[in-house]
């Protein structure tokens, strides 16, 4: 069976595919120059031996796009920690790598994925191509082949000049595990142009050393100057990112002492250090000049912990003062930032989230704001987070950021140093990144791949502006019209973007949206080139206004909720459990605030638990007497909490939070239980929470009747999730009880344009209240896809889920506008809520005239 899925949707092994993703063809669109993944996937109806995958070239008329343009590779599964890179206890075999294979066996009910990349000649005539794959094993009658189409476009995608792409690396040059030395220069020269074939420009980051000179004094160098030279010579940009150096530097004004991760000093060295590290870096500033190298930006100590603030932030200076600028990798709202800012230390903040608003980046003429997300490139193992997470992150979100450079952890890194194929073996995580042939050649890594998808996004909307901004003037009817047209269409894309610290799979677009909006903007480029630029201008980055806020659909009707506020008279009855824990009210605040003050201590037991565990669980609870909140009446347990830490940058990636209730039946017997709730790393802003009751009680495993009554709810951590002397605050500012009282559209995501031929429109729909069996046996979802007479073209009609997916396929469906209507219907045929989404049908990139 022949499927295809979006390539920001993993293929494991075990999947099985939808009806709708059924492939009779493949396809796919491109402009001059780009490269273009177009994937399938096979799942096994009886066990296969000695696959064969071959793909023709592809033609349009007497144009022809051949092997040499073309490389297709299996996507492979390995055995990696999970959820995390370091998580202990638990891995999970993920899609990881693309191989180059000559035959694949794999057993009946099994899925695999083939993923070409097209690499489209600059010199390719515009035009519909197509091909096949033909697909056959030792089993086979026949051949097997399956059609590809792709449209390309005559022109080339352009950069924005103010947007920058590097990653760590540490290089130039790392070992790698199995590969002889004697291939270096083999492998910097691969890895290098695997770099800039995706999207990377700037330099990646150079790992700096310090050594003793001739004359004792302490110098800084690195360990490969070629390297420099090389990736000079093949155009990388500078700056140079340059990081560490300052641990010789430490261990010699400050004799005996000892660093811990993070820069967590047990001594302060001799102020004579500072003056050393500036000396030395002019002496290596000059160095770099005579070479030619471009100029220089230098993070002295990477994630510095905020107790060590006051002794960094003096090195920092000491950079600057040495003539290089800085780059600090912390947030720069976390609570030590100011003691860098007093200093003056800092160049450019550099974050793992887009820490900053959009407004704020941009406004800020004194610093400029990049982002290293870790979470997508290693350190989260989720699929759908490092594939559709990272595809928003590269393009559309890093536009929408304000942010001018990516620089993730890592372009590749091995976490078992003698076998880099090994994500589990005899390290403590697992590695991430592109792996190396023994021939010296790169193997890309998956989500790499969708960073690409993202990098080329953020191509076109740049090329878009340009076409845009050098026509503004144009006094050709037609042209203003296209102008008027891709205006708006900027415009919509920016209010689509719920702006994110970190790109996750929540709170998105669908897969579809994506090309959707590319194709789009593909369309107006391609229209716009016919008609002459009135000037040569550059555009800014961001071509929308920004200050228009994000249109947010509607949904339910007003008295569907019932609420129990469980912080009445000014959080009355909520108490602090342990001595580590301290509780007060926020005067300030526009409504009453609770603080859980938390002090993370492994030595003591703060009370509560009977000196048995020092390292225990810091809490505050609230007790409710019996017969006074029927528990199961409600559906969910809502609340807003706001997190606040001195933890470092890699530290704070995680805020697990212990939620539980404690119910009981008219007996008075209490029982608990919890849900672990990870508040990720948004901190210093307000979060929005919901738990579900039922889920909670399902859990338990024990009769809804022992839930009757609510006797306690309770906010807890566990102090082994967080390192010894944190400091911790949580906010709370809403905690309540929910009933829906019927079923209710929370959310409707889907693409807000239908590409025809095809035609197809998915829809993902968030429903509250949908869980219990009242919900599924007396109300309906129905979608339907009309026009604005009325007429119905599509429909389908589910129980309520709380995540529901809906694939409508219209018929004689021909361009123009139509109304996506998701309603939640009693069955005795009255509304209870609705929700609306425009929807507008095109020509796509497989008509005729697209």
């Amino acid at each position: 069976m022949l499927f295809s899925r979006p390539v920001t949707q993993p293929v494991y092994s075990n999947a099985i595919p939808y009806d709708y993703e059924r492939a009779n063809y493949v396809s796919a669109f491109a402009t001059l120059g780009e490269y273009e993944p177009i994937t399938f996937s096979i799942h096994a109806l009886r066990d296969i031996h000695n696959l064969r995958v071959t793909v023709s070239d592809l033609r349009c008329d007497d144009h022809v796009i051949d092997q040499d343009d073309m490389d297709l590779r299996l996507v492979t599964e390995w055995n990696m920690r999970f959820p995390r890179y370091s998580s202990d206890g638990a891995y999970q075999r993920l899609p990881e790598l693309l191989e180059t294979v000559t035959t694949n066996s794999f057993p009946k009910n099994a899925s695999q994925r083939y993923w070409l990349t097209v690499h489209v000649p600059t010199d390719a005539a515009p035009g519909l191509y197509k091909g096949c794959f033909t697909i056959f094993d030792d089993a086979s009658r026949q051949a097997t082949q399956l059609p590809i189409l792709l449209r390309v476009l005559g022109y080339q995608l352009e950069r924005d000049p103010a947007k920058h792409y590097s990653v760590y690396l540490g290089g130039p040059y790392r070992p790698v595990p199995g590969v002889p030395d004697s291939m270096k220069n083999t492998v910097m020269h691969n890895d290098f142009t695997s770099m800039q074939a995706h999207g990377l420009n700037m330099f990646p980051t150079i790992h700096m050393l310090a050594r003793k000179n001739a004359d004792g004094e302490l110098e800084f160098f690195i360990r490969d100057p070629q390297g420099i030279d090389e990736l000079l010579k093949m155009g990388f940009n500078g700056p140079i990112p340059l990081e560490g150096g300052i641990w010789l530097f430490y261990s010699q004004y400050a004799p005996g002492g000892k660093i811990k991760p993070h820069w967590v000093i047990d001594q302060l060295p001799d102020d004579a250090i500072y003056e050393a590290i500036t000396r030395a870096v002019q002496q290596f500033k000059q160095q770099c000049a005579e070479r030619g190298w471009p100029e220089l930006i230098w993070c002295p100590m990477d994630e510095v912990a905020t107790e060590s603030a006051d002794f960094a932030s003096k090195v920092y200076a000491a950079v600057r003062k040495g003539g290089v600028a800085t780059y600090i990798t912390k947030d720069p709202t976390s609570s030590d930032a100011e003691i860098y800012r007093k200093r003056d230390a800092v160049d450019v903040w550099c974050s793992q989230p887009f820490a900053v608003s959009y407004e704020k980046a941009v406004a800020d003429k004194r610093c400029d704001y990049w982002s290293y997300p870790n979470h997508i490139s290693g350190e989260d193992k989720d699929r759908v987070v490092m594939q559709k997470g990272g595809r928003m992150t590269y393009g559309f979100g890093f536009w929408r950021s304000g942010y001018t450079t990516l620089i993730p952890w890592n372009w590749h890194w091995f976490g078992n140093k003698k076998d880099q194929f090994d994500y589990l073996g005899d390290s403590r995580v697992s590695g991430s990144g592109v792996r190396i042939d023994d021939q010296g050649r790169v193997i890309p890594a998956v989500y790499w791949e969708c960073f690409r998808e993202g990098y080329d996004d953020a191509r076109y909307l740049y090329t878009l502006q340009k076409a845009i901004y050098q026509r503004r003037e144009t006094t050709d009817a037609r042209c203003r019209q296209l102008v008027n047209q891709g205006q708006q269409l900027i415009q919509q894309i920016w209010d689509s973007i719920t702006p994110e610290a970190k790109y996750l799979q929540v709170d998105q677009w669908t897969d579809d949206q994506f090309t959707v909006y590319r194709w789009r903007m593909a369309k107006l480029i391609d229209e716009l080139s016919h008609y002459p630029a009135t000037s040569t201008d550059l555009p800014p980055s961001v071509m929308a206004s920004t200050t228009t806020p994000n249109k947010l659909a509607e949904s339910g009707q007003d008295g569907q909720w019932e609420i129990c506020d469980l912080t009445e008279n000014k959080f009355a009855g909520w108490r602090a459990v342990n001595r580590e824990v301290s509780t007060g009210l926020l005067d300030n605040a526009d409504r009453p605030v609770l603080r859980m003050d938390v002090h993370i201590d492994y030595e003591t037991d703060g009370g509560g638990e009977n000196g048995k565990y020092p390292v225990g669980w810091p809490r505050i609870r609230r007790d409710f007497p019996a017969g006074k909140i029927r528990l199961a009446n409600y559906d969910y347990l809502d609340f807003e909490v706001r997190i606040d830490s001195d933890r470092d940058e890699v530290a704070d990636d995680h805020t697990p939070l212990i939620v539980d209730l404690y119910g009981s039946d008219d007996s008075d017997n209490m029982i608990k239980q919890g849900l672990v709730v990870d508040l990720g790393d948004r901190q210093r802003t307000w979060i929005p929470m919901r738990v579900s009751v039922r889920d909670l009680m399902n859990q338990s495993h024990r009769p809804e009747e022992q839930w009757q009554w609510l006797r306690a709810n309770q906010f807890a951590i566990a102090e082994s999730r967080y390192p010894d002397k944190t400091h911790l605050s949580f906010d709370f500012r809403r905690i309540e009880l929910v009933k829906v009282t019927e079923p209710l559209i929370a959310s409707l995501q889907c693409a807000n344009t239908i590409l025809l031929p095809d035609g197809r429109l998915t829809a993902q729909v968030g429903v509250l209240g949908a869980t219990s069996q009242t919900a599924r046996q007396n109300y309906q979802l129905i979608a339907t896809l009309k026009n604005k007479s009325g007429r119905s073209f599509a429909s389908k009609t589910l129980e309520p889920a709380p995540a529901a997916n809906l694939v409508l396929s219209p018929e004689n469906l021909s361009a123009g506008s139509y109304l996506l209507e998701v309603q939640i219907v009693r069955k005795t045929g009255e509304t209870v809520c609705r929700m609306q989404q425009p929807i507008e049908a095109i020509n796509g990139y497989l008509t005729a005239n697209p």
